[in-house]
């Protein structure tokens, strides 16, 4: 049991370390990208969740 939780972690070293020495500029517009990506996708959930509340508390307000 021992074995198979710690053969994958290797790899996934091994992968880390190998992409890493492939590309060394790359990386920092990798980060960027996912970062503004990741921003963009909170900011539409958070402005979709604002706008459900919105319409429920609308109708709840309204006679």
């Amino acid at each position: 049991m021992e074995n198979p939780s710690v053969q994958p972690k290797q790899v996934a070293a091994k992968s880390l370390q190998r992409k890493g020495v492939k590309r060394h500029k790359q990386p920092k517009v990798k980060k960027i990208k996912g970062g503004l990506s990741v921003t963009l996708g909170v900011i539409a959930a958070s402005i979709a969740t604002i706008a459900i509340l919105l319409e429920v508390f609308g109708w709840v307000f309204l006679p």
